[in-house]
């Protein structure tokens, strides 16, 4: 009993528990319904939110452009303002240029100077050589001339004598066969020329002897004469400045008849008015020298500051096209490493053209000195080949081959200066070629390097 009892319980718990989950389930219908509504009403709110949306990315969107805008300008003119200095830049460079080629043309002036200084320098010597060459002959003439006149003037002495001695005892034979008539007697007189001579004295001595001696002196004159115009056509080739002294001779002996002493103290003046105004000419030579060639110091160093300066420009202009390269969209990859490379070679032309001048500089000096040794071996030469030629004339042997010893080592030396002469002057004109040989191609190039990508953002912006 207790049994069906415990059974019957057990049964009615079931049942409630079952009664109470039917009403639960009813409750969750219920609940089910009003999740349904809600979802709906979300839904609605969804699509008010998408529209809202769109509304606000069309404001963005014309912002953006706007901003887009003012960026790109700002961008071009940063990027034309950098290729006006690069412009500006360029033209400095090409000033440069323009005054390293003027100062090369100034310098080689310079040099043509100072060859014709030099060749005036050696015409100068020569004509003094010449001169004094002359003036000795001169001398030499006039101690000639002088003796003869002594010679002459005792001769005529003693001619004059025996002439008066045979004159008078002619007359006096006369006299005694005719007394009233005047007597002329012709006496043929022999001079120291050869060539005899007729005089006509006429009743005294005296007469004779003077009439005798005007014929002399005019004979004298008239050989003197034909002497110096002789003297004229040979020295006109040589010196003007010779013809000049004989000229003024003549006149001297033209106003000067009576006397022989007025005429050689006359020539004596001229020759040292020759000599005084012919020494100071060649020391204004060497200061014109030396001036032309502190001038071309200066001229150099001027060079090399030129130089400096464009390498100072040069580096701008590397500053300035790495600016542009970072402010530029990126170019194709195969333009980079070119660029690079030209500015590197443009660089490099430079600090080789610094490097050429220095060159040009020191070959320039030593040139300069080589031209003064040559000048002062020429020096040395010329006394010792005189030298020379007397000791052969006096057949002294030890002293001939010291002097032989000498002057070949001076032609050694001559030679070894002379091939150094050339050495330099090869390297002197291939640097002066490669001074003047235009280099701005490098430069164009990196401008139309440059230029290429910016023409083409222009494009694909407009």
């Amino acid at each position: 009993m207790e049994f069906v009892n415990k059974y019957i319980n057990n049964s009615n718990t079931n049942n409630i528990t079952t009664a109470t989950s039917t009403t639960t389930t009813t409750t969750t219908t219920t609940t089910t319904t009003t999740t349904t509504t809600t979802t709906t009403t979300t839904t609605t709110t969804t699509t008010t939110t998408t529209t809202t949306t769109t509304t606000t990315t069309r404001l963005l969107t014309t912002t953006t452009t706007t901003t887009t805008t003012t960026t790109l300008l700002l961008l071009l003119l940063r990027r034309l303002l950098l290729l006006l200095l690069l412009l500006l830049l360029l033209l400095l460079l090409l000033l440069l240029r323009l005054l390293l080629l003027l100062l090369l043309l100034l310098l080689l002036l310079l040099l043509r100077r100072l060859l014709r200084l030099l060749r005036l320098l050696l015409r100068r010597r020569r004509r003094q050589r010449l001169r004094q060459r002359l003036l000795r002959r001169r001398r030499r003439r006039r101690l000639r001339r002088r003796r003869r006149r002594r010679r002459r003037q005792t001769r005529t002495t003693t001619t004059t004598r025996t002439t008066t001695a045979t004159t008078t005892t002619t007359t006096t034979t006369t006299t005694t066969t005719t007394t009233t008539t005047t007597t002329t007697t012709t006496t043929t007189t022999t001079a120291t020329t050869g060539t005899p001579t007729t005089a006509t004295t006429t009743t005294t001595a005296t007469t004779t002897t003077t009439t005798r001696r005007r014929r002399r002196r005019r004979r004298r004159r008239r050989r003197r004469r034909r002497r110096r115009r002789r003297r004229r056509r040979r020295r006109r080739h040589d010196d003007d400045d010779d013809d000049d002294d004989d000229d003024d001779d003549d006149d001297d002996h033209h106003h000067h008849h009576h006397h022989h002493h007025h005429t050689t103290t006359t020539t004596t003046t001229t020759t040292t008015t020759t000599t005084t105004t012919t020494t100071p000419h060649p020391q204004r030579l060497l200061l014109q020298l030396l001036l032309l060639l502190l001038l071309l110091l200066l001229l150099l160093l001027l060079l090399l500051l030129l130089l400096l300066l464009l390498l100072l420009l040069l580096l701008l202009l590397l500053l300035l096209l790495l600016l542009l390269l970072l402010l530029l969209p990126p170019p194709p990859l195969q333009l980079l490493p070119l660029l690079l490379l030209l500015l590197l070679l443009q660089l490099l032309l430079q600090l080789l053209q610094l490097l050429l001048l220095l060159l040009l500089l020191l070959l320039l000096l030593l040139l300069l000195l080589l031209l003064l040794q040559l000048l002062l071996l020429l020096q040395l030469l010329l006394p010792l080949l005189l030298l020379l030629l007397q000791l052969l004339l006096l057949q002294q042997l030890l002293q001939l081959l010291l002097l032989l010893l000498l002057l070949l080592l001076l032609l050694l030396l001559l030679l070894l200066q002379l091939l150094l002469l050339l050495q330099l002057l090869l390297p002197l004109l291939l640097l002066l070629l490669q001074l003047l040989l235009p280099q701005q191609l490098l430069l164009l190039l990196l401008l139309h390097l440059l230029l290429l990508p910016i023409i083409n953002n222009f494009i694909i912006y407009f």
